[in-house]
């Protein structure tokens, strides 16, 4: 199965680089993923979202499709 509307010869390569760290903070409360200096994203989730894979990989999904932050 190909991919729809995708050249079946590209230019050039790609890297994707993803680094996901799940580290104990301050309580505060869950939000929007932000945008910081260096270009990562961050974002608090609950304990209860850190403790469960799919729940962090959607607030991962949502950092990634989050253009505006």
């Amino acid at each position: 199965m190909t991919e729809p509307n995708v050249k079946e010869e590209m230019v050039g390569s790609y890297k994707i680089k993803v680094n996901v760290e799940i580290v104990e903070c301050p309580k505060s409360e869950p939000g929007a993923p932000i945008k910081k200096e260096d270009g990562c994203f961050e974002m608090n989730i609950t304990e209860r979202q850190a403790i469960s894979i799919d729940k962090c990989e959607k607030a991962l999904l949502e950092t990634v499709t989050n253009k505006n932050a």
